[in-house]
């Protein structure tokens, strides 16, 4: 009996496998190996190869790449803005097993995936991280006052400031400027504006004046349109039919008007 013409033992590439079918006995003639390799690794080389009557294998084994980071990587990753990213790599930038950290600056908090790993599939875990910008409480403008407010990193949020100013007649009590914290907070309470002397001394007379000239209103309005005694007396009219009336050099009596 003949004997099958054997080749060499194949030994399985370092992270990898070699699996192999045998029909006429180990590593003989036509027997067939399959070569696959570990999660995060690719065959380079023919996967599959057979052993032919010469006694040689169809060629050279594979092997199975990527530790230089080569054969599986994944799309480069960016800081988010106002952050920073942290990143180790063990196979080579952005490959197979490439971790990233995120982080952001003070002011903003992390919205999104705080850590990324690249996988065998090429694709990163979790999602793209944003930074935003911690937000203050929304500020009102004051009870006869103005608002002004600059938000450089959206509406009411961190470095926002708003300037407050009184309208005339009042006077500002309390911080001129607030601006919002990295705590989330303002630096001051809100002012309020306060009428001044001046003006609460305006405003009163205006009071006074319109409530006696209510009450003399009342008053005529009671009497009538009699002329009081004592003016009829003061002012000459309705004495004897007469009024006093002043000529060149002296008095003279004059035909009077009656009231």
């Amino acid at each position: 009996m003949v004997a099958a013409v054997a080749c060499p033992e194949l030994a399985a590439p370092k992270s990898g496998q070699v699996n192999c079918s045998h029909p006429h006995g180990a590593s003989a003639f036509s027997s067939t190996c399959d070569f696959s390799c570990q999660e995060g690794f690719e065959v380079t080389g023919p996967e599959r190869l057979w052993c032919t009557a010469g006694g040689a294998w169809s060629g050279a084994p594979p092997h199975c790449k990527g530790r230089a980071g080569v054969s599986i990587t994944c799309p480069m990753l960016r800081a988010p803005e106002h952050g920073q990213m942290n990143c180790s790599h063990l196979y080579g930038s952005f490959t197979f097993t490439s971790t990233c950290a995120f982080s952001c600056q003070p002011g903003f908090e992390l919205k999104g995936s705080q850590s990324r790993v690249c996988m065998a599939m090429r694709t990163w875990t979790g999602d793209t991280p944003r930074c935003r910008a911690i937000s203050c409480p929304v500020l009102e403008p004051p009870s006869r006052g103005r608002l002004n407010c600059f938000h450089p990193h959206g509406n009411f949020t961190y470095n926002s400031t708003c300037t407050f100013s009184c309208e005339d007649g009042f006077v500002r009590m309390g911080a001129g400027l607030l601006r919002c914290q990295a705590t989330g907070n303002w630096t001051s309470r809100s002012p309020v504006c306060k009428g001044t002397v001046g003006s609460a001394l305006v405003v009163a007379g205006v009071v006074l004046s319109g409530t006696l000239l209510a009450l003399l209103a009342k008053r005529l309005s009671d009497r009538g349109t009699e002329t009081p005694p004592a003016a009829r007396a003061r002012f000459g009219w309705g004495l004897s039919d007469r009024v006093v009336t002043e000529t060149q050099g002296g008095w003279a009596d004059g035909k009077g008007l009656e009231m």
